[in-house]
Parts: C-alpha cells; structure tokens; sequence
C-alpha cells in the first residue's frame, strides 16, 4: 500500500480499516474528499501514521491469507459432500 488511503464512508471499509487508518469520507460531498486531501497534504506525520495503522489492518485480509482460508473452506465442503453421499448409498 504505502499511501494513505481516502475512501467513503462505508460499512464495508469500516469493517476492514480503523478511523485511524484510513480518511473516510461522505461519498455525497466531493468537499469532503477535497478536505482530507489537504488535511493529509498539509500533515505528512499523519499521513505516515495512517499508512502504518492501514496496513496492519490489512494484514488479516492479505491474498496469501485469504487463500489458505479459501482453500480450507473447499477442502471441508469438499468432505461434507463426499460423507452426505456416503449417507445416500448407505
């Protein structure tokens, strides 16, 4: 990442990142982008604190972490349908 991060205000990104990770915005106002680009600008100590805060809030949805999850995940309903039709033949 390595940048700081403004995007909207949504429960989706405030699920993933903290207030003090990432500059939320309200989607509605392009004023509201435009003042946290300038905060930012203006507070390069803040901009460096941000990215280190965002990007240990990313760490748990990092693709190589993700991945062994998703491939867990097939690996168990793989099995689950491999016993429910041991069940039907039985």
């Amino acid at each position: 990442m390595h940048r700081p991060i403004i995007a909207s205000d949504t429960i989706a990104m405030r699920s993933m990142f903290r207030p003090e990770s990432v500059a939320f915005c309200d989607s509605s106002s392009p004023e509201s982008f435009a003042e946290a680009m300038i905060d930012l600008y203006q507070h390069p100590e803040k901009r460096t604190r941000m990215i280190a805060n965002a990007a240990a809030d990313y760490e748990p949805y990092r693709w190589e972490l993700m991945a062994e999850r998703y491939q867990q995940l097939l690996v168990s309903l793989s099995h689950k349908q491999a016993q429910e039709q041991q069940l039907v033949v039985e």
